[in-house]
């Protein structure tokens, strides 16, 4: 594993502080320090201080045309990352402070100014060669590539402030022995669109094949970054916010315990066994999906029953309705609640079913068979009555349901055999009389 990291605009960093501030944070978490040998940090402040330097830009390299394996992947290994971060106390939001707030139009002609002033105050001069002019990119990129080990290795890759759209720039041109393992960019100033006139670079492929993670940390008070990420502009970033004050050395980002946490994560894997779950994840049926459903919109619309005497009710009814379709036997079509019962024609009520009647006046199948319900277990009347000694067992004799004397009345006085249906009128009530069942 080597750490391969780049400068920003200066001198390049001579007395790497760069490396001090991460050693300090390695030290933090228990871990050993790295030394100076086993690290790459190529300098080029001259490339970006003569004028007259340029080369042809390196050959990009390929990725696959179909790459959605590698991005699921480099999206979870993302996501673990996030949720590692929420848990640490140094890791903020954006917060209502900074730089963030500052309008975008007056940012960006801020920085707009800045860049292409052409000043060597503060060597802003060096992000305008850079970022305007493609043979310079060139020759420090083959310069950069030209510094890597040969073989394969894997890389933690660095990026500082200027340095951070060199990365960018870098991914692009990776020979295809290199593996990304960490890409991490710390106080940059790559999300102001100033910076992207000249290139094409926020219409690239990212390489997901190549790199496993992209982590970019910035303090909202840091001037360089606006108090802006990256997230909005490379959607393969997210973005990290720390705080080390509104400064922007690259000392005081790697020794953040959050940055170099994740360094060392990559350098120093954990041997620890990780502990694993025996349970079983069962896929729901189908039925058992319906019924769930069925009854989340039950207890749904009950909460926004204000009366409690009337959704206690209908909570019940839901409640009565769940303990005849839990035997698993019960089939709940989506749209009415009705179901069917294997080798029986009765009809049967849901929650669903309850849901489509008026509040007050909900009935179901209860838990006593053949009996009508209005709160659970509390028994109306029976759906039949015993038939009379004698009486022809085919003949199921006048069927009374409370509420439809009426229609019991008609279908005695016709002799036809009743057939009834839940909750509404007797319709289908047939006789000699009227073939089609209507009276």
């Amino acid at each position: 594993m080597k750490i391969v990291f780049l400068h920003g605009i200066g001198d390049g960093d001579p007395d790497m502080i760069w490396l001090d501030g991460l050693n300090r944070g390695l030290a933090a978490h228990g871990k050993e320090p790295v030394p100076a040998s086993e690290v790459l940090a190529p300098r080029y402040a001259s490339f970006l201080s003569t004028e007259g330097l340029g080369a042809k830009m390196p050959a990009p390299n390929s990725e696959p045309k179909d790459n959605t394996a590698a991005r699921h992947e480099f999206q979870r290994r993302r996501a673990r990352i996030r949720r590692s971060l929420a848990e640490r106390e140094d890791v903020r939001a954006f917060g209502s402070i900074g730089y963030h707030r500052v309008p975008g139009p007056v940012l960006h002609a801020g920085q707009a100014a800045a860049v292409g002033s052409g000043t060597t105050f503060l060597n802003l001069h060096q992000v305008g060669r850079y970022v305007n002019s493609e043979p310079l990119r060139g020759a420090v990129l083959r310069y950069v590539l030209d510094q890597l080990p040969s073989g394969a290795h894997d890389l933690v890759l660095i990026g500082h402030s200027l340095g951070s759209v060199i990365a960018i720039d870098l991914l692009d041109h990776l020979p295809d022995r290199f593996r990304v393992r960490r890409f991490l960019t710390v106080g940059s100033p790559a999300g102001s669109p100033v910076l992207h006139r000249d290139g094409n670079r926020m219409s690239r492929r990212f390489p997901y094949s190549r790199v496993d993670d992209w982590t970019n940390v910035l303090d909202v008070g840091d001037v360089v970054t606006g108090g802006r990420g990256l997230a909005s502009i490379f959607g393969a970033a997210q973005d990290v916010v720390v705080d080390i004050r509104g400064q922007h050395g690259a000392g005081l980002y790697l020794g953040h315990g959050a940055v170099s946490g994740l360094i060392a994560e990559v350098l120093y894997p954990s041997r620890e066994l990780v502990p694993i779950s025996v349970h079983l994840t069962v896929r729901m049926s189908d039925d058992d999906a319906n019924n769930l459903l069925t009854l989340h919109y039950a207890h749904a619309v009950a909460g926004a029953v204000k009366d409690k005497t009337v959704a206690e009710r209908y909570r019940g009814g839901a409640r009565a309705g769940a303990g005849r379709s839990g035997g698993g036997h019960r089939t709940f079509r989506p749209g009415d609640g009705a179901g069917d019962t294997s080798g029986d024609r009765r009809a049967a009520r849901g929650p669903a079913a309850a849901a489509a009647r008026p509040l007050g006046t909900a009935r179901t199948r209860g838990a006593t068979d053949g009996a009508v319900v209005d709160e659970p277990g509390r028994a109306l009347r029976h759906r039949h009555r015993a038939r009379p000694a004698g009486r022809d067992a085919t003949d199921p004799g006048p069927a009374r349901i409370r509420g439809h004397g009426r229609c019991d009345r008609q279908v005695a006085r016709r002799g036809a055999r009743p057939r009834v249906q839940e909750g509404g009128a007797c319709r289908g009530a047939r006789s000699s009389r009227s073939p089609s069942g209507r009276h």
